[in-house]
């Protein structure tokens, strides 16, 4: 059975495989490391001003883009991530979770997605991140790439957030716990602070 991919911040990054449950560890219990995700783009106004903050501090990201949104028109941005060195993920070609859905579907779903990834930016996406985190057996056996995983901040409109779960999720966050995942960045512009805190802290 298909394992997670756990986005792994501080100490170490882990990848688990695949097929064979096999645990592969990257870098060294000395070294501080952290993966940047981005979820739901390419949006003509948001993605260019992610790029633009990561640009400014030379910091690499992968960005989960969604198939429908993959098109002539944001080829420019996919073009851009890949020049600054991003890698492109799958996050299926829309927004509905696949865990309730027949294989079929599943299976239209992210060849659709990863077809439109290679045709407008010239990437195989590597990784997949299900829609809202949410999984099933038919979708592990179904989708031949690694899941990456994360924490629901659960600070968006209509999936019955709460102020308790979001402060819970995030000091999780902010506690420095493994698999962690920042799931949404809310007001993006606050990347300027996120970003230097972080070479601060470091």
């Amino acid at each position: 059975m298909k394992k997670l991919v756990g986005i792994m911040l501080v100490l170490s990054l882990v990848v688990v495989s695949c097929k064979g449950g096999e645990s592969v560890k990257k870098g060294t219990s000395e070294q501080k490391l952290c993966a940047l995700t981005f979820d739901d783009g390419p949006n003509p106004d948001m993605t260019p001003k992610v790029l633009d903050k990561l640009e400014k501090y030379k910091v690499v990201a992968t960005f989960f883009v969604i198939g429908m949104l993959v098109n002539e028109d944001t080829k420019p941005i996919l073009t851009r991530m890949v020049k600054m060195g991003c890698e492109i993920g799958n996050h299926s070609w829309a927004w509905d979770p696949l865990n309730s859905m027949p294989k079929e579907k599943i299976k239209e779903s992210v060849e659709k997605t990863t077809k439109a990834i290679k045709q407008y930016s010239g990437q195989t996406p590597k990784f997949f991140r299900p829609p809202n985190l949410a999984v099933s057996d038919v979708m592990y056996e179904v989708i031949d790439m690694p899941f990456v995983s994360g924490v629901l901040g659960y600070d968006w409109a209509g999936c019955d957030r709460t102020v308790n779960k979001i402060s819970e999720n995030l000091e999780k966050i902010l506690n420095f716990l493994v698999d962690c995942g920042i799931n949404s960045l809310g007001n993006i512009l606050n990347l300027f602070g996120v970003i230097s805190w972080e070479k601060q802290f470091y």
